[in-house]
């Protein structure tokens, strides 16, 4: 057996576990992706900006299209809140996840 593909395994087990106890199972791949983004770059009062989110590392290889439509879920679902004005706005990650 393959050690590592079974660690793998039992992480992404560890993981899914999560991600449903958090109630995220519902979220597309992107939208989680984005959502772990936001979370790992979240300083409280520092708002998120677009760029930064589509820069890191975990959202860099999504589609453009791709991108903006799960942020846009993710702001309808309650998960991100818009900060500032419409053009230009930043991020929040809300804190009752």
């Amino acid at each position: 057996m393959n050690t590592s593909l079974a660690r793998l395994a039992d992480l992404k087990r560890v993981l899914l576990g999560m991600e449903r106890d958090l109630g995220l199972q519902s979220l597309a791949e992107p939208e989680r992706l984005i959502l772990c983004a936001a979370a790992l770059q979240d300083e409280g009062d520092i708002e998120l900006s677009v760029a930064a989110l589509q820069e890191h590392q975990l959202t860099v290889g999504l589609p453009r299209s791709t991108f903006f439509k799960a942020l846009k879920t993710l702001i309808s679902t309650g998960h991100l809140t818009k900060v500032g004005p419409s053009k230009r706005s930043g991020y929040a990650l809300n804190t009752r996840l």
